[in-house]
């Protein structure tokens, strides 16, 4: 942002940091090529709405909590706003509306618990926070230990600062949460035709879970196998291929793998389908354990 040295600085601490609460943008474009995964928000509409109802760029980075939110001290006023799943937040013990525009004074403590109905949260600030931008964004990537706050998950003790907006912008969303849903549509990807007859109706009538081995790099399924039921006619897709974020997987175990936002960039399982991009927001917000199923697209 132009001048942004001369803009009002505004501080919070974190006093517990949840679960894998880290610093997201929409994610890095275009370096695939490069093996750089696209990384960003798991929920890239939630994140982009938290901005919108602040006026600020939709690019701007938000904090991201997953399963539990963080509890926060905001050290300078602020105007926030909260989106995404659900964890009751509270002002100083009072409870506060997701999606519209608040106000929290200095000395505000900003805290939230287990997330339901969804499974990530967003925080957005009337500011841009301070970053380290890798490759064109502040999201953070585990993996290689890039973006975010100094690289790192957002921990207790950290003090994140922010260069305040002046917006007039804003909307006047209120008390209006983004309705999730658990069918995900799907569409045929370049191996779909090595199923078989009986696994194809597998994958689009039988339920699937999100398995707790599953983080921000891909997500397993728990379910009904379909690798036994593959017929796999071309040993060569044994060479890695292009993947993406939203790839369903066949690995040899036969439960599907959903290729997410940190996920590398090829791979050799076959992809027998893909999330439909405007549901892979949806899909990501399916918690732990939670049921999945799918419909195909034609």
């Amino acid at each position: 942002m132009d001048n942004i040295e001369n803009t009002k600085l505004g501080k919070l601490k974190i006093i517990k940091a949840g679960s894998l609460c880290s610093i997201q943008d929409l994610g890095r474009k275009g370096w695939a090529f490069y093996a750089i995964p696209q990384s960003g928000a798991m929920d890239s509409k939630s994140a982009s709405l938290a901005n919108e109802i602040l006026g600020n760029p939709e690019n701007n980075p938000v904090i991201e909590c997953t399963g539990i939110a963080a509890t926060i001290e905001f050290q300078s006023d602020a105007s926030i706003s909260l989106t995404g799943g659900d964890p009751s937040w509270l002002i100083d013990g009072q409870p506060i509306s997701r999606y519209k525009n608040i106000t929290i004074k200095k000395g505000q403590i900003l805290s939230g618990g287990k997330i339901t109905h969804g499974f990530r949260s967003y925080i957005a600030i009337n500011g841009i926070l301070e970053t380290q931008e890798i490759y064109g964004s502040s999201s953070f990537y585990l993996n290689a230990n890039i973006g975010g706050h100094n690289g790192q998950l957002i921990k207790a003790g950290d003090v994140l600062k922010w260069h305040e907006i002046q917006s007039t912008k804003a909307t006047n969303f209120t008390n209006k949460p983004r309705p999730f849903i658990s069918k995900i549509k799907l569409k045929k990807g370049p191996e779909f035709d090595f199923l078989d007859t009986q696994s194809k109706s597998a994958l689009t009538e039988n339920v699937f879970y999100i398995s707790k081995d599953s983080n921000r790099m891909g997500a397993r399924l728990e379910g009904d196998k379909l690798s036994d039921r593959l017929h796999c006619t071309q040993p060569s897709l044994l060479n890695s291929v292009v993947v993406f974020p939203g790839i369903l997987q066949v690995p040899p175990s036969g439960q599907i793998l959903v290729i997410l936002q940190d996920g590398q960039t090829t791979g050799g399982y076959p992809r027998i389908a893909y999330i439909d991009a405007s549901h892979l927001d949806f899909f990501n917000q399916i918690a732990i354990g939670r049921a999945v199923k799918f419909q195909l697209k034609k």
